[in-house]
C-alpha cells in the first residue's frame, strides 16, 4: 500500500485502498467529484500493463466504481515483484493522456 500510495503523486489516481493483497487505485477526472476517467483511458493503462508483464483487472462496478484499477498479487510475492508492480504502474498513468 505504500508503494502504490505513492501514486497519487498523478492527478488521475482519486484513491488507493485495500485490505491485504486485494488493492484498487481509483482513476478519476477529478478527485472531488469523483467522476470516473472514460473506459478507454482505463483500456489503456490495463493494455499498458500486459504488455509489460503486468495482469491488472479493472472494476465494473457501476459509475462510482468503474474506474478503478484492481490488483490481486500472489500471496507469495516478493518486495522486488511490489516494486515492479508499482514501477510498471507508474509508467502506465505516466504514458496515457488523461487530458
Amino acid at each position: 500500500m505504500d508503494g502504490l500510495r505513492t501514486l497519487m503523486r498523478h492527478q488521475v489516481v482519486g484513491e488507493v485502498r485495500g485490505k491485504g493483497l486485494l488493492l484498487g487505485i481509483e482513476l478519476v477526472k477529478d478527485r472531488t467529484s469523483k467522476e470516473p476517467v472514460e473506459p478507454a483511458q482505463i483500456a489503456a493503462v490495463v493494455d499498458f500493463c500486459k504488455e509489460n508483464g503486468l495482469l491488472v483487472g479493472r472494476s465494473n462496478g457501476g459509475r462510482r466504481y468503474g474506474g478503478v484499477i484492481t490488483l490481486s498479487p500472489p500471496l507469495v510475492i516478493t518486495r522486488a515483484e511490489c516494486d515492479r508492480i508499482v514501477e510498471t504502474l507508474d509508467r502506465a498513468l505516466a504514458s496515457v493522456d488523461f487530458g
